[in-house]
């Protein structure tokens, strides 16, 4: 009996030996998988911050520091929610405008979900003021944009201010298993938020990026780490409770046959135990990890069509499930020819595009194949100049349709933890569900873009124009503000369409939108009206302005005469003009109507007068001609 049992006792102890470690294994594992989505979350969130403040910037920057200078929030408003219209609501908590001396002029918010309103400041003035002075704000990722006065452009005039909350919602993003790991926001001791912790914080937290450290949380062992808030005064606090192991199985052990039990013991006891509880232990981590990730990633996908947040989510899946070390997606341009990074995290911000064939990314974008580096060196070329590598690096391709439409690369710095053919497969099965995902936000987008625009020009549409159009005029009309639009119609374009083809036509067209489309500022909407006639619209502009606008397109449509190519052969130079007509309001109409057709009237005064000319509008226009109600009746 001692034969077998002292085997069976020694087994039972190593066995419970061993599986401590593999529990303590697994459950820093699991942290730094938590970590890595943590910071990818961060680094995300600030980045999604940035882009909106950019974008916002873009939609009408000149305008906006006008009114910033002049103080006039209602206009400030006014603008601010129709930025958020374009460019979304949902991309950020909080965005204000504020002035100079940091008032606040304009703010759209959703409320923070913080376990107390004392962890943060709420007050929307100090908000604008810790914007002003960089000053950081507990409970606040915060990107600010400095808007320069229109008259000196070394001065401010004013403040553009985009915030995400760090509250339970933030916490939600990341992927906890709530019943043996916990996240919470600190900030001077105080809890902002927390989830699956109870409102309770290990006994003790490292400092701010201080590695990991064991410790007790509510009486069981754990392991936490922080992570430090980018801009912001308070740290992300991770902890994964360690698993106690049980040693019941001993007494099963024991109470079984001796024969059996000897040599069950000495099998777990000797040299193939260890593999075989590694292996079973590390299929059942991928197994959960991937389930949690797809899981994720899933009601994610399925709950925005937000791009940026959409792939800031597949980055940080893919680099939580995998622990890589740093990720990099690229998309394909519309031409389909490169590369150009849209989601990095710890690459860099200045990573070059990579055109089709060429590079790492560049060689599985052409073939479509996956990449486990450097097993599969000798499959592809070398990399790119400033494209990144690592000693472990994995590439695969976003699927759409049958087509690549991105690549998503992974990178390990470590020699000594590469990348295994499991892991190419896992993340090959990630990408084939993130790509699903990818494609219907491009092709949501690519459908709002179509549903708005010119398929011909790439200019807005005239249904887009109206919509535009009666913003800006109730505006005008609320804050006395000037407003005018410009039509402008191609002289002798029917000769073109009838003498060359309708082929060299739309060339044409496509060369003079571009052209008007040069001319204008970022707030002026450009639109195709209809044939060969566009119309352009022109917010804050009073009547000298307007004419100043139609006269430089005009110049810009005359010359240089135009060259294209019509499939593979040069045509041209031909030599182009246009005749304009500019209405204002109020003086030329109190409605869009009204001011179209006094500008339509204008244009046809300038065609009775010889054409390649600008005509604005007034009662003796008005009277000489009627107004043709159907855009793109004349064709001359």
């Amino acid at each position: 009996m001692a034969v077998t049992v002292v085997p069976l006792v020694i087994a039972v102890v190593a066995l419970g030996m061993q599986t401590a470690g593999h529990l303590r294994l697994r459950a820093e594992k699991d942290l730094a998988t938590v970590r890595a989505a943590a910071i990818g979350l961060v680094e995300g969130s600030a980045l999604r911050a940035t882009d909106l403040a950019t974008d916002l910037r873009a939609t009408g920057e000149d305008t906006l520091a006008e009114t910033l200078e002049e103080q006039d929030a209602p206009t400030v408003t006014q603008w601010l929610s129709d930025a958020l219209d374009l460019q979304g609501r949902d991309r950020a908590d909080l965005v204000m405008l504020t002035g100079i001396d940091g008032g606040v002029l304009a703010m759209d918010s959703s409320p923070p979900s913080f376990l107390s309103e004392e962890g943060a400041t709420f007050d929307p003035r100090a908000i604008a003021e810790a914007a002003r002075s960089r000053q950081p704000l507990p409970g606040l990722l915060l990107d600010v944009a400095v808007i320069s006065a229109p008259s000196a452009p070394t001065e401010v005039a004013g403040y553009l201010v985009v915030g995400l909350w760090t509250d339970r919602e933030f916490l939600d993003r990341l992927p906890l298993r709530e019943d043996r790991e916990g996240a919470a926001v600190v900030a001077d001791g105080r809890i902002l938020a927390t989830r699956g912790g109870n409102g309770q914080l290990p006994s003790s937290v490292p400092a701010a990026d201080g590695g990991v450290m064991e410790t007790t949380w509510q009486g069981m062992p754990a392991l936490v780490t922080t992570v430090h808030l980018a801009n912001s005064p308070a740290s992300l606090v991770l902890w994964s409770v360690l698993e106690p192991h049980s040693t019941s199985l001993g007494w099963v052990l024991v109470a079984g046959s001796a024969m059996v039990a000897g040599l069950v013991g000495w099998l777990l006891a000797g040299s193939f135990a260890a593999p075989i509880r590694r292996a079973l232990v590390q299929a059942e981590r991928s197994r959960d990890e991937l389930r949690r990730s797809l899981s994720r990633l899933g009601q994610t996908l399925s709950s925005s069509l937000d791009l940026s947040r959409t792939l800031s989510v597949v980055v940080e899946t893919a680099m939580g499930t995998l622990a890589a070390d740093r990720a990099l997606l690229m998309l394909l341009t519309p031409e389909r020819d490169a590369l150009f990074a849209k989601v990095g995290r710890g690459v860099g911000s200045r990573v070059p595009s990579v055109r089709v064939g060429q590079g790492l990314a560049g060689w599985v974008a052409k073939t479509g194949a996956p990449l486990r580096l450097p097993a599969d060196a000798h499959r592809a070329q070398g990399p790119e100049r400033g494209e990144p590598v690592a000693a472990h690096q994995l590439l695969v391709p976003l699927l759409g349709r049958g087509q690549v439409i991105g690549v998503l690369s992974l990178l390990r710095d470590d020699a000594a933890r590469p990348f295994t053919q499991s892991d190419l497969d896992t993340v090959t099965s990630f990408a084939a569900q993130a790509s699903v995902g990818i494609e219907n936000v491009l092709l949501h987008r690519e459908a709002q873009r179509l549903a708005v625009t010119d398929p011909l020009t790439g200019l807005w549409n005239f249904r887009y124009f109206q919509i535009q159009a009666d913003r800006e005029l109730e505006s005008a009309m609320r804050f006395e503000h000037p407003l005018s639009l410009v039509i402008v119609d191609l002289d002798h374009f029917k000769e073109i369409n009838d003498g060359l083809g309708h082929q060299v036509g739309d060339e044409v067209l496509n060369e003079v939108a571009r052209r008007i489309r040069d001319s204008t500022r970022v707030p002026d909407v450009v639109a195709r009206y209809g044939g060969e006639e566009f119309v352009v619209l022109l917010p804050g502009t009073g009547r000298s302005g307007a004419i100043a606008t139609a006269e430089r397109i005009r110049q810009s449509v005359d010359s240089p005469p135009v060259s294209i190519c019509v499939s593979g052969q040069p045509m041209g130079p031909l030599r182009i003009t246009c005749s304009a007509g500019v209405a204002s309001f109020p003086t030329d109409g109190q409605t869009i109507a009204a001011l179209l057709r006094s500008a339509d009237a204008a244009m046809y005064v300038a065609k009775t007068r010889g054409r390649n000319r600008v005509v604005a509008a007034g009662n003796a226009v008005l009277s000489e001609v009627p107004w043709r109600a159907d855009p793109g009746a004349m064709n001359d």
